[in-house]
């Protein structure tokens, strides 16, 4: 299941559609993260007095189940990258943790 929050950002259906497109893949690459709690926070930094573009963060992390305690995360000036981004370090951190035979199997 996919929990999302926004932090200083505007809950946003489209925001929540782009999560669960950039988990379908890992969560079809890795089955075994189905039985996990997905925890996305969406935030946005904007500094009024710094004239830099906005930068979005994204952080995900993973509770129970299999992938227990897997976090990724990452920051862009877009929020699409960003998801992007952190859907990619997801996946190379499951990728690590799926050579593991006890932890793949475990039921949390």
């Amino acid at each position: 299941m996919i929990h999302l929050e926004f932090l200083n950002l505007d809950r946003s259906e489209l925001a929540k559609e782009a999560v669960e497109e950039s988990l379908g893949p890992v969560l079809k690459h890795f089955p075994f993260v189905i039985s996990s709690n997905i925890w996305v926070s969406l935030s946005m930094e904007h500094s009024p007095s710094n004239s830099a573009p906005d930068l979005f963060r994204v952080n995900m992390r993973l509770k129970g189940g299999a992938a227990q305690g897997v976090v990724a995360s990452a920051e862009a000036v877009s929020l699409f990258v960003a998801l992007s981004e952190a859907a990619q370090d997801l996946a190379r951190e499951l990728e690590k943790i799926s050579d593991t035979p006890n932890r793949r199997t475990s039921n949390g």
